[in-house]
């Protein structure tokens, strides 16, 4: 499987990950140390992507060491008047099922990352063809 980082969104991110489990959503892994995202695929669930990124065995103390520092990111998405657009409605940063499977709990300094990283994602993806009208709603892990 080939990793996809995030730059921006753009009608080919959507066209290929969107819709992950409601309609307008795209989620991303974002990893603190490398400041970097990666798009997760339709077909597979944070808990076994994030295995993707991490090459320690689960039962390690190494993987929940680097596993707090991947904060999953979700940026849902709705059409705007008459399809010529996207409004992003909510940008969710530090919920997945991985958290509770593995036990892993994130530094708030780490989910403040994030979550200035898909800031910037944000204001990238407004520079394209794709109009993306910003609403400061994030819900973030506690």
């Amino acid at each position: 499987m080939k990793l996809i980082e995030i730059i921006k969104l753009s009608d080919q991110l959507f066209a290929d990950f969107g819709n992950r489990k409601k309609p307008g959503r795209i989620s991303a892994l974002y990893i603190v140390p490398e400041q970097k995202a990666y798009a997760v695929p339709l077909n597979i669930e944070h808990k076994d992507f994030i295995l993707k990124l991490i090459s320690k065995s689960p039962e390690t103390n190494e993987f929940l060491q680097q596993a707090c520092r991947v904060i999953p990111i979700d940026f849902d998405a709705e059409l705007t008047y008459q399809g010529v657009g996207l409004k992003i409605a909510s940008v969710r940063i530090g919920i997945s099922g991985f958290e509770e499977h593995y036990g892993v709990r994130h530094d708030q300094k780490d989910l403040l990352s994030a979550k200035f990283f898909a800031n910037k994602i944000l204001k990238r993806s407004n520079q394209g063809n794709i109009i993306i009208y910003l609403e400061q709603k994030y819900v973030c892990s506690k």
